[in-house]
């Protein structure tokens, strides 16, 4: 109940939307007569004019036909894509303090049809607070002071799995995901009903596709690295400002310079709708003179994995390899961790010579992340117990901070091996009482080599500042060879080896290096 009977009642409603669509191809493949059977072998009649069967009593028999390799490969094609789901989901609720009137039954009240059946059934209207004040179902005493909120979460995500070979497949996947909440103290101030202290604040992530700079290196100027991308970045900031200004309608008359500035008036080089509106563009390798600008990105980009374990298969391998999987995977994300409505904007601003425009949102900073997780990766086992892993590494972290100017950028590479050999009963290569050592039980060896390369820069705008401030090459080396004497003793031998090489004058290089024999007794 409120502090006083003058401040209404608290009413709250939500709506829940959650659509999903999946689409199994393979089950509309199996309706296909020709799709469902164009991999089976078949049995033919044989021919009895055939002179390749001299006997009388093979012909009229059948065999077995294997499917033709061309049909095969085009069915591949035709029913590649297996399956495929899209997900929408959006939940918003609003709660709205000062109703004047008392709930009857589901917080309506029937005599007045206040607040509305739609309201009761999680209707959402940004409207409703001023329709019901107009309605005089809000009480309009000056003291209220808890707040209006209306907050929206909505999420967008899909995925495709596509094998163009068996074996080989392929799952594509994209999201993006947004939160929004709006609050103000919502009142009768004496003459007009009015938000006070309207904030509106959120976060946005969607998936991007950053390929195409990826793998462009920084440059070497003794202690400043450039980067090619950054540069780019930082030359694209005229034709942004051209592109933001034609959309703007506080600017009239065309495109209008700015003689203090060299820019578009109302947007200079330093603007942080500037900054931040060819970031994503930019860093993804797009045109920013056609592509789209702006915070808020729409289009989500496809990210991917791919899996391959169809090489045991082959004849010859088969007779070494029990399983062999390649792998690669690929994500990215741009994302906008916190924005907040600037207060000060005024959508019927004009613009004046040697001042920005107000921002409709105040931006802390905006994220591109990406990696892959692997580039590369090979998982084998050989028929003789022998396993062999591969992976190398990429990541990337982008954080642009448009109020201090600079960018951090981190960067990984990384290396890892791991290698191993089971085997129950194991001959060794030396000899005791003129017989070669046996040993029974268990014996298991590994091997681990990990090398892994950091770096963090910070890039400076329009200072020329790209240094180096954290950064490490880490390499690390771990065999080990264990036997299982029997069921309660283990009889361990490690030997673990690291290197650590800086990259900055502040830190030291290291490496460690520790070896030890464990035994381990269980007790049962």
């Amino acid at each position: 109940p409120p502090a006083f009977a003058s401040l209404g009642n608290t009413i709250q409603n939500s709506q829940d939307i959650n659509v999903t669509g999946q689409f199994n191809l393979s089950l509309l493949y199996m309706k296909i007569p020709w799709l469902k059977d164009y991999r089976k072998s078949k049995r033919v009649k044989i021919n009895p004019d055939d002179e390749n069967y001299e006997s009388a009593l093979d012909r009229g028999k059948t065999e077995l036909k294997k499917p033709n390799p061309l049909a095969v490969m085009v069915g591949d094609l035709i029913t590649m894509v297996k399956n495929a789901n899209v997900n929408f989901t959006r939940k918003e609720t609003t709660e709205l303090p000062g109703f004047a009137h008392r709930p009857d039954y589901f917080g309506y009240n029937f005599y007045r049809t206040e607040p509305g059946i739609g309201f009761v059934f999680g209707l959402q209207d940004p409207n409703m607070r001023f329709n019901m004040a107009n309605n005089g179902s809000l009480m309009s005493d000056e003291r209220q002071a808890n707040f209006y909120k209306n907050n929206i979460t909505q999420n967008i995500s899909g995925n495709i799995t596509v094998e163009p070979l068996k074996d080989f497949r392929i799952r594509i996947n994209f999201q993006r995901n947004e939160t929004r909440g709006t609050q103000s103290i919502f009142k009768f101030d004496g003459n007009q009903w009015l938000d006070q202290g309207l904030t509106e604040t959120g976060t946005y992530t969607i998936s991007g596709l950053f390929l195409n700079t990826h793998f462009v290196k920084d440059l070497d100027q003794n202690e400043n690295h450039p980067n090619p991308v950054f540069d780019n970045f930082l030359a694209n900031r005229y034709t942004v400002a051209t592109r933001l200004q034609q959309q703007d309608p506080r600017v009239s008359g065309g495109l209008v310079i700015d003689p203090a500035t060299g820019y578009p008036v109302g947007y200079s080089k330093s603007s942080q709708d500037v900054i931040l509106g060819g970031f994503y563009a930019a860093y993804s390798g797009q045109d920013v003179g056609r592509s789209e600008i702006g915070l808020f990105p729409t289009l989500p980009m496809p990210n991917w994995s791919i899996n391959y374990n169809g090489l045991s298969r082959i004849p010859g391998l088969s007779d070494i390899f029990s399983n062999v999987n390649i792998k690669h995977s690929y994500k990215g994300t741009y994302t906008v961790g916190n924005y907040q409505r600037n207060l000060q904007y005024d959508i019927s601003a004009i613009a004046t010579l040697g001042s920005d425009l107000i921002p409709k949102y105040q931006v802390a900073d905006v994220t591109i992340t990406e990696g892959f997780s692997p580039l590369f990766g090979m998982n084998i086992t050989t028929k003789n117990n022998w396993t062999l892993g591969i992976e190398y590494k990429r990541m990337r972290v982008l954080k642009l901070f448009a109020a201090s100017f600079n960018l951090t950028e981190m960067r990984q590479n990384e290396f890892v091996m791991n290698a191993g050999y089971r085997v129950t009963g194991l001959t060794l290569p030396v000899r005791r009482k003129g017989r070669k050592v046996y040993l029974p039980n268990d014996f298991r060896f590994d091997l681990a080599v990990t090398i892994s390369d950091n770096t963090t820069v910070i890039r400076k705008i329009d200072v020329n500042v790209n240094r180096y401030t954290a950064g490490m090459l880490n390499i690390r080396i771990n065999p080990s060879v264990t036997y299982q004497v029997n069921q309660k003793i283990n009889l361990a031998l490690r030997y673990n080896r690291t290197i650590m090489d800086p990259k900055i004058a502040t830190q030291f290089y290291t490496s460690l290096t520790d070896m030890g024999i464990e035994l381990r007794y269980t007790f049962n």
